[in-house]
């Protein structure tokens, strides 16, 4: 018996941007991820990839000079306020330090807050995600994390932390909310900009595939950061070969785009019966489930 399984799926030779929870169509869609995993064109979000003249986690700019947000929830909007691309000396996916110093976040409600630290100038900033960077002055390392409710940020050496054998020097592995170090012991960063230790999950020795909020090993199973710093690993719902890697979405080589859910709240998987937390688990890998004119409909029969 022929078995049709219908995947909405999109071209990759369609896309033109693809950057943190968005990406950008030839069409000039632009389609948001949510932190739910749900993907959308939100309010008709609209730009031509060839405007773009910078792409982040969590914002974009156009070369009219305007900053682009992207909210934690998927929406999309223009702001007022002029930043020049060749302004910016570093960025990561929710934050830019410019040529001046000035210092900018986003947060997940999309508000942006600029600070003036002078302390920049004298660092060199030696390795970075979406939510945090390492800077290096002289001998003395530091990790700079971003609270993305409030828009502040902390800054931690080593020793501040607390954490036993973690030397910010030898860090081998980077995500966008996590990073692993040389002995394979993960680090998960919250949305508070708090840092957290797995040690107690084992080691994490293999070459991963890194998303921002995510990676994935040599046996297809996906480890998922969640927002609240806790990490579940899964499975998801289609084999698959990655050919891009996102903030919380992938493509395959076979052109179908998957979506990472990074919202599950600790009080859910707290209380989660056998049979909730496996439906937690299915539910974070979700192939994309929205129509455009330029996506297809791809039939694969066996």
């Amino acid at each position: 018996m022929i078995k049709a399984i219908i995947l909405l799926v999109a071209l990759v030779f369609s896309l033109e941007v693809f950057s943190g929870s968005y990406f950008i169509k030839s069409n000039g869609r632009v389609i948001s991820i949510a932190d739910n995993g749900l993907a959308q064109n939100f309010n008709g979000a609209f730009i031509f990839p060839q405007n773009i003249s910078l792409s982040a986690q969590s914002f974009y700019l156009d070369r009219i000079g305007r900053i682009n947000i992207i909210k934690s929830n998927g929406e999309v909007y223009s702001t007022t306020l002029p930043y020049h691309y060749k302004n910016v000396k570093e960025y990561g996916g929710s934050w830019l330090i410019s040529s001046g110093f000035t210092f900018m976040t986003v947060t997940n409600q999309g508000e942006l807050f600029t600070y003036q630290d002078e302390t920049f100038k004298n660092d060199d900033i030696i390795a970075k995600g979406n939510h945090y960077f390492i800077t290096k002055n002289l001998t003395d390392y530091q990790i700079v994390t971003i609270n993305k409710n409030s828009g502040t940020y902390n800054r931690f050496s080593a020793q501040q932390l607390g954490f036993d054998t973690l030397d910010l020097s030898s860090i081998e592995q980077f995500g966008g909310n996590y990073f692993i170090d040389n002995n394979g012991v993960l680090y998960t960063i919250d949305q508070n900009g708090l840092i957290y230790q797995k040690k107690n999950l084992g080691f994490f020795q293999q070459k991963y595939q890194l998303g921002g909020s995510y990676f994935i090993d040599q046996s297809e199973n996906i480890f998922v950061v969640l927002s609240n710093g806790y990490l579940l690993k899964t499975k998801a719902p289609i084999s698959f070969q990655v050919s891009r890697l996102a903030e919380n979405y992938f493509i395959t080589r076979k052109g179908e785009i998957l979506t990472i859910a990074t919202s599950v709240s600790e009080k859910e998987i707290k209380s989660a019966t056998p049979d909730e937390f496996s439906q937690i688990l299915t539910k974070l890998v979700s192939p994309i489930n929205i129509q455009v004119k330029a996506y297809q409909i791809r039939v694969i029969t066996d």
